[in-house]
This record gives C-alpha cells, sequence and structure tokens, in this order.
C-alpha cells in the first residue's frame, strides 16, 4: 500500500504491534523486552532463571491455571447417598439401644431388680457452749476440729466398714488398695462432705442404703464428739494442775483468787472427758436425689446414632476397597499371601 511506503521506517518500528514470543528463547528472554508481556500468555508467568527446552511452541514453559476440579471433593449427595444406603443400621442401632436403656432405666427399677435411687442425708450438729474463761484458755476451734475430724481419712474407715455403707460395690476392706484409694479421692469431699455452717456443723452423705447412711452419720457424729471430748480434757487437765498452782502461790486474799478458782471448777469438769461437746439440732434428714433417668435415656439414644452414622460410613469404605482389585492385591501382598492382581 501507498501508505506503507510512505511511512517513516523509524516511527513504523514504534508504531508496530508488539509481537508475541514463539520461541524458547523470546519466552526467557520477554522480560528483557518492555513491549513484551508474559501475563498475554495463557497460564502463569515464568519464574525468573526457569529452565526452558528450545523449541518450544509459545507458551509452553507457562504453568496451566488450574481449570479442573478438585478429585478430592466431597460430594453432599455422595454423602446422602451412604446415610440412605445404610439406613436401617443407622436406625437399628438407636432403636436397639434405645429399647435396651428403657428395660434397664426404667423396667427393671420397676420390678424391683434394680434400683438407681440415690438418698442424700444431712444431720447438724452444735457445739455446746464452754464457759468463756476455760474457752479463751484452751484456744480450741470448735467447729473447725468438728469439719477435720469428720473428714479425716482413717476415722472414714473405720466408720464405712463398721456400719457395713457400701460404696461403689467395693470390698470394705481397709487393706484393699481399690477401697482406699476410692475413699480418699471420690467419697471423701463428694460422696461424703462436712462444713461449717450457721447452725453448726453439717455432715452430708449421698448413699443408695439409707439405713446404713444413718448409721453411719451417727457413728460419725459419735467419734467427732469422741475426739474433740478427749482433746478438751487433756487441755483441761493442763489448765487444771496450772491453776492450781497459782492459787496456791496468790493465796486465797489474791485478787486473781475468783478467777483462777473459776476455772480450777470449770477444768475439772471437763478434764474427765464425760461432758458432751456436741448435741444434734435436728435429726438426720433424708432427702431422694433426682436420677436423671430420662436424661441419660436421651444421651445412650444420641450416642448409638452417632456411633451408627461412623460405622455405616466405615463400611462403606471397606465395601470400596473390596470392589477395588489393585487395593486388594496390595493388601494382600502387605499381608504376605499373595502378589498385586494384575
Amino acid at each position: 500500500m501507498a501508505f506503507e511506503k510512505d511511512q517513516n521506517p523509524s516511527e513504523g518500528s514504534a508504531a508496530q504491534p508488539s509481537r508475541v514470543p514463539t520461541s524458547a528463547g523470546q519466552i526467557q528472554a520477554g522480560s528483557a523486552n518492555p513491549n513484551v508481556s508474559n501475563s498475554a500468555q495463557p497460564g502463569y508467568p515464568v519464574p525468573p532463571g526457569y529452565p526452558l527446552t528450545p523449541g518450544l511452541p509459545a507458551g509452553a514453559g507457562m504453568y496451566p491455571y488450574p481449570n479442573t476440579p478438585d478429585e478430592d471433593e466431597i460430594s453432599l449427595v455422595d454423602l446422602f447417598i451412604v446415610l440412605l444406603k445404610w439406613r436401617r443400621l443407622i436406625v437399628g442401632i438407636p432403636l436397639l439401644a434405645g429399647i435396651l436403656a428403657a428395660v434397664i432405666l426404667f423396667l427393671f427399677p420397676a420390678l424391683g431388680i434394680l434400683s438407681f435411687r440415690t438418698y442424700s442425708l444431712q444431720a447438724v450438729v452444735a457445739s455446746v457452749q464452754i464457759p468463756p474463761a476455760l474457752r479463751d484458755q484452751m484456744g480450741l476451734d470448735i467447729s473447725g476440729l468438728a469439719v477435720a475430724y469428720g473428714q479425716e481419712y482413717n476415722t472414714v474407715i473405720e466408720s464405712v466398714v463398721r456400719n457395713n455403707l457400701k460404696v461403689d460395690n467395693l470390698p470394705l476392706d481397709p487393706k484393699n488398695l481399690e477401697f482406699r484409694t476410692y475413699v480418699a479421692t471420690f467419697f471423701i469431699g463428694k460422696g461424703y462432705r462436712v462444713y461449717a455452717v450457721k447452725e453448726g456443723i453439717r455432715f452430708v452423705l449421698q448413699v443408695k442404703d439409707k439405713d446404713a447412711g444413718k448409721r453411719f452419720l451417727e457413728d460419725m457424729v459419735g467419734r467427732v464428739d469422741a475426739r474433740i471430748r478427749k482433746q478438751i480434757a487433756e487441755r483441761s487437765a493442763v489448765i487444771y494442775t496450772s491453776m492450781e498452782e497459782l492459787f496456791k502461790e496468790a493465796g486465797p486474799t489474791s485478787a486473781l483468787s475468783d478467777t483462777v478458782r473459776q476455772l480450777i471448777t470449770v477444768s475439772r469438769t471437763y478434764m474427765k472427758g464425760d461432758m458432751p461437746v456436741l448435741v444434734s439440732v435436728t435429726e438426720p434428714e433424708i432427702f431422694i436425689e433426682p436420677q436423671k433417668r430420662a436424661l441419660t435415656f436421651t444421651v445412650v439414644v444420641i450416642a448409638a446414632g452417632f456411633l451408627a452414622i461412623f460405622l455405616a460410613f466405615v463400611l462403606e469404605a471397606i465395601e470400596k476397597v473390596r470392589k477395588d482389585p489393585d487395593t486388594m492385591g496390595r493388601i494382600r501382598q502387605a499381608l504376605g499371601k499373595e502378589g498385586p492382581q494384575d
């Protein structure tokens, strides 16, 4: 054309459109030419220094775009098909578990075969008011001692064995390690507790045998009272001896004679150890703990349902593996039975 002939060569070279590199050398050196952009080629740009084979067509050194779907993608339809395929198993296991749970939790207790009833027994005791003068001389915290002695390990063990209090169906043998461990880690502080309240000291016990539990509480109160009385008697004996000596040194006409004489009289009374310290405020009260059988039944059925779904997917995976000759061949080879099948 005439237009092409009259055109200035220098201007024409600037106006020419950039050419697409067609050789490996042009692709590799494309980053040095500002008019050639690797992004114009299909795929990702070639990284700097990436080795290319000479003679490749344009774009052969590019990374292809990921235009294929992921083969590991899980389809919800496939999951639904698996659940539908194993529907009898998924429905049958929770149904069977529900029937068994209903028989054990509801029918057996109604027939008297089993009992899930738990009783909560509570007893409140208060300390006898000791004369202030003697109490100040002794310096004993009666409530604190009662709580400490009431939960002392050896005392609780002896009372449990003595009153035949069944704890978790373990043998009532102080030498049995499992029994001793259970009493120390679970029974004391959870099944049996002692704590101070406004009215005095509260003993709380949760047990299935209410008669044995009542005997246990009464025995524990008696043991705690006996230990506190013994300690008070020992302190009173010391106070009595010291007050006798002080009275002899000061004489009957001393200003301290009345106080000393009172301490001598009171300490003589308590040093015998026969004065009760703890008295019952109320008789042991018995309450029935909630059994929560309906909640237990619901949890069992739901857990069985999840187990059935998990088992369905496991069986489906096993079935797919068994239908794959190559996989089965590798399994047989791993087991040493035979080589992989062709």
